[in-house]
């Protein structure tokens, strides 16, 4: 196991709650450092908290997302060793996918592959689940590939559904598990990763 620091990126299109629970997990935490926040919304939250918590941070134009080569070296710039999807809307450009050494990871308000794919995120998700009658949903947290939502699984996490939900309750019982697990997940990839990355 390295005793080096894992640098990792979190990348994220809105408010940033869970990019915020990783920030407040790995504060007290040694072995895993949160060293760049990125995001594809100029005015996104995301990028305040960034700010506020003093790691460096920087807006995708849609050239740059386009551009493989800059994503790499933008993460290399900075020694990243792992991107963290938390929140980020857009599918991540497969040429950075192919060429990025490292693991990127995502986190799904759902047990996939059930409720999962291209527009399927956020209150969509509980809408369709209780749509469904389903009494169980959960989260997943998952690899990244070159298609929405079907990476390998790494954890999933089951919540029971309070019949009496409508989808804002459910959102927010899920975003209380998602907050709890994917810190600890990301730790537990960390210590996996070869001292080379």
């Amino acid at each position: 196991m390295s005793e080096q620091v894992v640098r990792i990126a979190i990348w994220g299109s809105g408010s940033g709650s869970n990019a915020q629970s990783i920030i407040n997990y790995f504060k007290i935490r040694a072995g895993v450092e949160v060293a760049l926040i990125v995001s594809d919304q100029p005015e996104a939250y995301i990028l305040k908290r960034a700010e506020q918590a003093g790691i460096p941070r920087i807006y995708l134009n849609a050239g740059q997302r386009k551009d493989a080569s800059f994503l790499i070296q933008l993460m290399q710039d900075h020694r990243i060793s792992m991107v963290i999807l938390a929140g980020y809307m857009r599918m991540v450009n497969p040429g950075f996918l192919k060429a990025f050494p490292g693991p990127v990871m995502n986190i799904h308000p759902s047990l996939l592959p059930a409720y999962g794919g291209k527009g399927m995120y956020g209150h969509f998700v509980h809408e369709a689940v209780l749509s469904a009658g389903e009494k169980v949903t959960g989260i997943t947290i998952h690899f990244v590939n070159e298609v929405y939502d079907e990476g390998e699984i790494i954890y999933q996490e089951k919540l029971e559904i309070d019949p009496s939900w409508d989808a804002e309750e459910l959102g927010k019982a899920v975003l209380k598990i998602e907050h709890r697990c994917y810190p600890e997940i990301i730790e537990k990839i960390a210590k996996k990763l070869p001292d080379n990355l």
